[in-house]
């Protein structure tokens, strides 16, 4: 026992009460032997005695003269500490070893080969890391609100006609006619034309008498039920098919566009840090974040603000699955204000081009904190550069977003370099078409 205490053992604690052990053959004790073996070999030896109050009949003197006796032999020199309750010790105990190591020599760590992280770049397939890599499209305008959004639009168009007005051969005077806005006529027209819809102008059109009074900056319509029924189903029907034609001009760009979902993957025995990762497309290929589609302000108002932010995120983001992490990273996810509420506090609403301008500044925060990349030109290829603060071992992140290409490329080539790494790490992804 007392050869693998000195041979193997950094350092050793003792703590004595009331009872200080068997006898050997040469000490008092076997704890007594084995702490005067450990002196004696250079170890070290954290020893402590207890001074908390004692129960007569809870001890044997003659066991405790022997732990007062031993204590006396090492008084003076340094060799251990009292205490008198359980949070002291624990706080001496703290102490000592802190000093016990601080005294230590302190060596830079160096990672075996065999404990080396094993970096590279995975695609991912259906939440999981794949060999086959392969892109994909969205096929978002064969959405079923799209389709019953154009069924509402012809439905109101109909409910419209359905309105006669009696012609009126007397105008009112002092008051100015509500008249549909030559812009509007068109847009209207175009799209009953383009979708086959029977449309007579001066019919769809005509208001009757329907006229608009202001009174200290504030306008009211004048007319009959049906004249001002009629005049909000028009404004209406032009909000829904703004609304809707947003709608189709995004989706139909983003069909157009090609995704591709990457993951860095450590396959190695070891987590490594401070990592950078470079990817080279062939420039062109590549659709950079100033050129993704622009949602319209008639899909934000349709929308809403935070159903927007969660369309963006869906589309260009991808979520943890069993397989892969999500990217995380302080900069993503920051807080958005919509500014349209600031409007509402101060009692006035933003006019349509503050209204825009305010969602296409939304719309670019929102973008730049999924697309975190940094963007190069050099030698004919397009270059992203992020960084990954932190990665496991056997452990799968996402890229932070999904790339997004004008067309396929035919392979992407990437350059890994981290703190663990001496060499850079360097690979390419062969995409299947």
């Amino acid at each position: 026992m007392n050869q693998q205490f000195v041979l193997n053992c950094d350092f050793v604690v003792a703590v004595f009460w009331t009872r200080f052990g068997t006898p050997t053959e040469k000490y008092g004790s076997g704890t007594e032997e084995e702490i005067e073996e450990l002196l004696k070999s250079g170890k070290q030896v954290f020893l402590y005695f207890s001074d908390q109050a004692l129960s007569p009949s809870s001890y044997d003197p003659s066991q405790y003269r022997k732990v007062e006796k031993f204590r006396k032999k090492y008084e003076g020199r340094g060799i251990y500490a009292t205490y008198k309750t359980l949070q002291e010790f624990e706080k001496q105990f703290s102490d000592h070893l802190k000093q016990y190591f601080d005294s230590l020599p302190h060596e830079k760590q160096v990672i075996p080969m065999k404990a080396q992280a094993q970096l590279s770049i995975q695609g991912v397939n259906k939440g999981k890391p794949a060999d086959q890599i392969k892109l994909y499209q969205y096929d978002l305008l064969s959405l079923k609100f799209i389709e019953q959004a154009k069924e509402d639009i012809v439905s109101e168009f109909q409910k419209i006609k359905n309105i006669q007005l009696p012609v009126q051969t007397t105008k009112p005077h002092y008051q100015e006619p509500v008249v549909i806005s030559e812009r509007n006529k068109s847009l209207l027209c175009d799209y009953a034309n383009k979708n086959n819809i029977e449309l007579n102008p001066d019919e769809f059109f005509y208001l009757g008498n329907l006229s608009e009074f202001e009174n200290l900056g504030t306008f009211s319509l004048i007319g009959n039920v049906e004249e001002k029924a009629k005049f909000r189903r028009i404004h209406n029907l032009l909000t829904a098919i703004e609304k809707n034609q947003d709608f189709i001009n995004f989706f139909t760009k983003m069909d157009s566009k090609h995704f591709l979902s990457l993951c860095l993957s450590n396959h190695g025995t070891h987590p490594d840090e401070e990592i950078e990762v470079r990817l080279f497309v062939d420039k062109g290929l590549l659709c950079k974040k100033e050129e993704l589609p622009f949602p319209g302000i008639g899909m934000k108002n349709a929308m809403g603000f935070d159903d927007m932010d969660e369309l963006l995120k869906n589309v260009y983001k991808e979520g943890k699955s069993l397989w892969v992490k999500e990217y995380e990273s302080e900069n993503v996810n920051p807080t958005l204000l919509d500014d349209e509420f600031e409007y509402a506090v101060g009692k006035m609403m933003p006019t349509d081009s503050e209204e825009a301008e305010i969602h296409r500044k939304n719309y670019i925060e929102e973008i730049n904190d999924i697309f975190i990349y940094d963007y190069y030109n050099e030698d004919s290829m397009d270059i992203l550069i992020y960084t990954q603060n932190y990665i496991k071992h056997n452990t799968n992140i996402y890229l932070p977003s999904k790339l997004v290409f004008n067309s396929p490329p035919d392979n992407i080539r990437y350059e890994i370099r981290s703190k663990h790494s001496p060499n850079v790490i360097t690979g390419e992804i062969k995409i299947e078409i």
